[in-house]
């Protein structure tokens, strides 16, 4: 059974949001970018779709909510 990623971008930005103003810009895209890499390595069946969001957030940045 094939169900498409609906990953939760509130949740996200709250997550991204926090790190940033807790840990700082560069440990927060440090943080996503290896969130992404395990994404990729693992065997989740969508694995490559929430890498990619994880590492267009970690690129990026979000825009504000």
């Amino acid at each position: 059974m094939s169900q498409k990623a609906t990953p939760n971008y509130t949740i996200l930005h709250n997550e991204y949001r926090f790190m940033y103003m807790t840990k700082g810009l560069i440990y927060t895209r440090v943080y996503f970018l290896l969130k992404a890499v395990q994404y990729v390595t693992s065997r989740y069946e969508q694995g490559n779709l929430m890498a990619k969001l994880y590492f267009k957030i970690a690129v990026r940045g979000l825009p504000p909510a």
